[in-house]
């Protein structure tokens, strides 16, 4: 079972196993559910890794910084680079493309202030 903690609102430290991973908050760019039941993949400036979770707990620990675009992903607000409003397709500062759902697409609007 992974264990979720927030060290001084600063770092979250995922624990899975007899592996404790230790992620600054914004260098955390995406999370997303995986092909795999009950895996997330953790996507940072510097590394990736897949660890067991829920999308609806992180999203509560993470905070105001980061936002829910869809059913199977989380993104760092900061790290919206583009988005495409036509396609509903947000570029990330790594320059990965994410699909928004329809919902979220009016939060992502406000994000961009638009």
């Amino acid at each position: 079972m992974t264990e979720l903690t927030q060290e001084k609102d600063n770092y979250l430290t995922l624990r899975y196993s007899h592996r404790i991973s230790r992620v600054r908050k914004e260098e955390i760019v995406l999370i997303e559910t995986t092909s795999k039941p009950h895996y997330l993949h953790l996507q940072s400036d510097n590394s990736s890794f897949d660890f067991i979770g829920k999308l609806k707990e992180l999203e509560r620990v993470l905070g105001n910084g980061f936002m829910k675009i869809s059913a199977s992903c989380i993104v760092r607000k900061d790290a919206v680079k583009m988005v495409d409003l036509s396609n509903r397709e947000i570029q990330l500062t790594n320059d990965d493309v994410r699909i928004a759902s329809t919902r979220k697409m009016k939060e992502v609007k406000a994000l961009m202030h638009y």
